[in-house]
């Protein structure tokens, strides 16, 4: 006498291990598929932490020969406010001009420039265009960028196992293209975009740091294919323990 129980019991088993699987299966795929907007909040071109200081060397390659800069950055992150100040120490000529820029979660920008005529606040999307003391980089480049002002796509079939690609255009139309490192979230490079889909400017990490068990881009170049200039940023020293003063993003202190 054949017995029916076992396909009965049996069946609805497998229907749930199958289930069970096929959930596993969803959850792990959306994990792996990180949204582009995820990323692109939390990426930057320089280290992101509750504070760094750092001192920089800035070579600026135009149409009159070299220049050369040292800079003071100081950037603080605190309850989704980034604050950054950018200060010229060399040469001492140049030594009173000073950036400095706001950014709240959800909200417009705000920046500040010092110059010996004194502070002015730059209005608008120009704030974030302005270049910095004459070099390749915006402001903008430098700062935490708003992923709420920006339509976001990941370019999946350009990612390699290290790294992701997303294309971000900005309420000001400009295209990035931007190969992102998994582990840090640092920008190994960019792409910016004109109107007709040719590069503008190009950013690359050209040598790589470590401090403790954080990378950060040691050397950097970018180019404006443009007005054919380009500006390399080194990093002298970088600290991340030392205390920064709140005056110091005071505008009214400038």
């Amino acid at each position: 006498m054949k017995h029916s129980f076992f396909p009965v019991a049996v069946l609805p088993f497998r229907k749930s291990i199958l289930m069970f699987l096929a959930m596993l299966a969803f959850l792990a795929a959306d994990v792996d598929a990180q949204s582009a907007f995820d990323i692109f909040e939390h990426s930057s071109i320089f280290l992101q932490s509750e504070r760094v200081t750092m001192q920089w060397k800035m070579t600026i390659h135009d149409a009159q020969g070299e220049k050369n800069r040292e800079l003071q950055v100081f950037t603080t992150r605190n309850k989704g406010i980034d604050r950054m100040l950018v200060r010229i120490t060399v040469p001492a000529s140049l030594s009173g001009l000073k950036i400095l820029r706001i950014s709240s979660v959800g909200d417009a920008s705000q920046t500040w420039l010092k110059t010996s005529r004194g502070v002015r606040r730059l209005a608008g999307s120009s704030g974030g265009e302005e270049k910095l003391f004459g070099s390749d980089f915006t402001i903008a480049d430098l700062s935490a960028w708003n992923g709420a002002t920006h339509t976001l796509e990941r370019l999946v079939e350009q990612e390699a196992p290290d790294t992701w690609v997303i294309r971000a255009t900005g309420a000001d139309d400009v295209v990035r293209i931007l190969t992102i490192v998994r582990e840090s979230s640092l920008v190994a490079s960019a792409k910016y975009l004109g109107i007709d889909g040719s590069v503008v400017r190009s950013y690359l990490v050209e040598e790589w740091a470590s401090t403790g068990s954080d990378i950060y881009p040691k050397r950097v170049r970018m180019t404006d294919n443009m007005r054919k200039t380009w500006t390399v940023v080194e990093v002298l020293a970088l600290n991340r323990t030392t205390p920064i003063p709140e005056s110091l993003f005071n505008p009214a202190s400038l």
